[in-house]
């Protein structure tokens, strides 16, 4: 045990000695970030590679002890006559570890590391096991698999969930590039999961049907038809980001600001990526975004144009039901919204109105609107008016609208690593009369 406090003390000496070093650069060259010489970064690099060396003795070292401990344990059992299995030797503790090592704080050690599971301890290790997911976004749940070296984080496809304070920020980052993947509850039908696997849906259209009338005793039934019940299917299409490459210095010192670091750079890529394939997606190998699903509504007369009567006739085609829906909107992008800015109804009032303009004034109809950047722009043949109950769009968030870390340790990286981020998601509208759109005239 002195052995293995003494690998361990040596190791974060050496990290800590490498931490001051690039803080004494930094000072005195009086940037943040500049440039090393080679000689400076060969020393930390020797430096990072005692520190890893150490770690791997450290984490051979403790699963020898574990190992011997638990033979211990079962011969013991075995001579009280509890006769448990010598063959169960895998490494004890669930998916927090067993050593009361958080998640968040394995998260950071693997980041400094750069991703290489080997120079960390095994509680940290066994505490990564909460958060692994493999190439197809299932969590990775066989221990065994685990420790065998299953190639979590080579690609954008697997990798590592970032923990609870590293996602906050990263959603709002997201959500600044469009409302697509908004998880508030209210307004889209979302469906939050841990896998993405394929996820058989229920549609249903009830509208125009009535409820069956008062009848005596010995009337004849009337049948009203079936009700419109059908289905559809929603998987896990990955958004990701590009691979970035991260210095040994950025490594170093990372997990101070985590949360703001992954947010930079993995939201813009994922954020719009996420929002224009949940908006305009072909739903071939993609998810089927809510332009492409809605059906025609309306198409103007207007070559590549329109007026308020047109917004009228489109807006007044849903049916009663779907127009007073709380989640009833009008969606557009912001270049659309200007243009409505200046229309005016046949009376002179204004059609965008309210403080945030979030109401559109159609004639005697009001009904609420939101922005997305990724609706089309206007345009002959073009679709720049999404409207409709909103709920009626289902969208699907794989590894419970998670992202994902992946590290990348090739030489191109070198002296530090790769880093990436994604996600699963998949959308699909469930009710075509409920979800339509405004074709302008071609």
């Amino acid at each position: 045990m002195d052995k293995l406090k003494e690998l361990r003390k040596k190791r974060k000496e050496l990290l800590a000695k490498a931490q001051a070093k690039i803080a004494e650069h930094d000072e005195r060259r009086g940037a943040i970030g500049a440039e090393m010489t080679g000689e400076q970064q060969a020393e930390l690099r020797a430096m990072l590679a005692e520190a890893n060396a150490a770690a791997e003795e450290a984490a051979a070292l403790e699963a020898e002890i574990e190992t011997r401990s638990r033979i211990n344990e079962q011969v013991d059992a075995m001579t009280r006559g509890q006769g448990q299995d010598l063959g169960d030797m895998a490494p004890r503790g669930g998916v927090n570890g067993g050593q009361g090592v958080e998640y968040g704080d394995a998260f950071a050690e693997l980041v400094v590391s750069g991703g290489n599971l080997s120079t960390l301890p095994q509680e940290v290790r066994a505490a990564l096991m909460a958060g692994a997911v493999m190439d197809t976004g299932a969590p990775l749940s066989d221990a065994a698999e685990y420790r065998a070296g299953v190639r979590l984080g080579v690609d954008a496809a697997g990798g590592f969930l970032v923990p609870d304070e590293a996602q906050a920020p990263l959603d709002q980052s997201m959500r600044l590039y469009g409302p697509m993947l908004d998880m508030s509850p209210g307004l889209f039908q979302i469906f939050s999961t841990p896998g993405v696997a394929t996820l058989p849906i229920p549609t249903f259209d009830a509208t125009g049907r009535e409820g069956e009338q008062e009848a005596a005793e010995g009337d004849t039934y009337s049948d009203g038809g079936e009700i419109g019940f059908g289905s559809a299917s929603l998987g896990g299409y990955l958004i990701k980001s590009p691979w970035v490459k991260v210095s040994l210095q950025f490594l170093l010192s990372a997990p101070a600001a985590m949360g703001d670091v992954l947010a930079r750079i993995v939201a813009e890529d994922i954020g719009q990526t996420g929002n224009r394939k949940l908006t305009t997606g072909t739903g071939a190998g993609e998810p089927q975004g809510i332009v492409t699903g809605a059906s025609v509504g309306l198409t103007t007369v207007g070559v590549g144009s329109f007026d308020v009567d047109d917004l009228v006739r489109f807006v007044r085609g849903f049916a009663e039901g779907y127009r007073m829906d709380p989640s009833f909107r009008v969606m557009m992008s912001g270049t659309t919204k200007t243009e409505l800015a200046a229309m005016r109804n046949a009376d002179g009032s204004f059609v965008l109105t309210g403080e945030d303009e979030s109401v559109l004034r159609l004639g005697q109809t009001r009904v609420r609107n939101m922005t997305n950047e990724f609706m089309p722009s206007i345009a002959a043949g073009a679709a720049p008016f999404v409207a409709g109950v909103m709920n009626k769009f289902a969208i699907r968030h794989g590894q419970n609208g998670r992202v994902a870390m992946s590290f990348a340790r090739d030489s191109k990286f070198q002296p530090g690593a790769g880093l990436a981020g994604h996600r699963f998601v998949d959308s699909v509208v469930t009710d075509t009369r409920a979800i339509k759109k405004m074709v302008l005239g071609s």
